[in-house]
């Protein structure tokens, strides 16, 4: 009589080592750039994330069609085949422990994005089945992001154009100031508008301009506003080069055969409108002043 095998007990399959291979296999066009974290513990206890993927260096372009929406920090989860298919999750990220207090029209159906800074924020996740009652985990560790110093090792500031020729006109308006990520390994984003402010211009002395008109270096003054930076100041300057003046002569010599006639000759040294403006100006006061006659000179033969 054939003795009966023993049923053995299935082995349960383990689906995440195979798909975090297969997700460094698709993404080996840019392995250099990325780093991956299997089994990634969100804190130091229950929330585990299957796969984190981390971008080495910001801004690079990757190859992939997945990777192609990648951000700075990629959590990546695998659901295997026994999980419910009808599970859903919704996110909310608040400055509580107590998930009693969360409101419910703040859930989010996508993982919130954390970029700016932020001080002791918890992430929740809701999880939601139809069979099953629903069920909010919370993460053990708050999330803190650290303000950057707003200083000229962080933040570049640019003004654009940065010299110009004066011509007579205020060029307020034509001035674009902006300002740029610069720490080490930066991406070189522009810094947003609200992350600063400015606080105004003045000349090289440190006194208020209101108007950019006149030659000269003038320095705009900026301060982080509190939002990812701390409440530095940084400048950067503005040049208006003095223009150059350009004169032309009209007239000159007459060469003619003597006929007896008085002659005489008109020498005109064209000069821009301010020039002129400014010499019929010292002209009026000298004669105001100094009581001095005009007398009309003819030349004669």
């Amino acid at each position: 009589m054939g003795t009966t095998r023993e049923k053995q007990p299935s082995a349960k399959i383990q689906w995440h080592p195979a798909f975090c291979a297969a997700a460094e296999l698709e993404l080996r066009s840019n392995k250099g750039d990325l780093e991956f974290k299997r089994e990634y513990n969100l804190s130091k206890k229950p929330l585990q994330m299957d796969l984190l993927i981390i971008e080495k260096r910001k801004g690079v372009q990757i190859q992939n069609e997945i990777g192609k929406i990648f951000r700075g920090h990629n959590i990546i989860e695998y659901k295997s085949p026994d999980i419910p298919a009808d599970a859903r999750y919704e996110y909310q990220l608040a400055a509580t422990k107590d998930s009693s207090t969360l409101l419910e029209d703040q859930w989010k159906s996508e993982c919130p994005k954390i970029i700016n800074a932020t001080f002791d924020q918890y992430v929740f996740v809701k999880v939601i089945t139809d069979n099953y009652e629903s069920k909010v985990f919370r993460s053990n560790d708050p999330i803190n992001i650290e303000r950057r110093e707003f200083t000229k090792d962080n933040v570049a500031v640019t003004v654009n154009p940065q010299t110009v020729v004066y011509n007579g006109k205020v060029r307020n308006s034509e001035i674009k100031v902006e300002v740029f990520e610069n720490w080490s390994g930066f991406s070189g984003n522009k810094v947003d508008s609200t992350d600063y402010t400015i606080l105004g211009w003045t000349d090289q002395d440190g006194n208020p301009v209101e108007e950019l008109k006149d030659a000269g270096t003038y320095i705009v003054r900026l301060m982080g506003a509190k939002r990812n930076y701390w409440e530095n100041v940084v400048d950067a300057s503005f040049t208006i080069n003095k223009c150059k003046l350009k004169s032309q002569m009209e007239g000159g010599p007459l060469d003619k055969v003597y006929d007896g006639t008085t002659n005489s000759r008109r020498y005109l040294l064209r000069f821009p409108a301010i020039l002129v403006c400014l010499l019929s100006r010292i002209f009026m006061w000298t004669r105001s002043n100094m009581h001095i006659g005009v007398q009309m000179l003819e030349n004669t033969i």
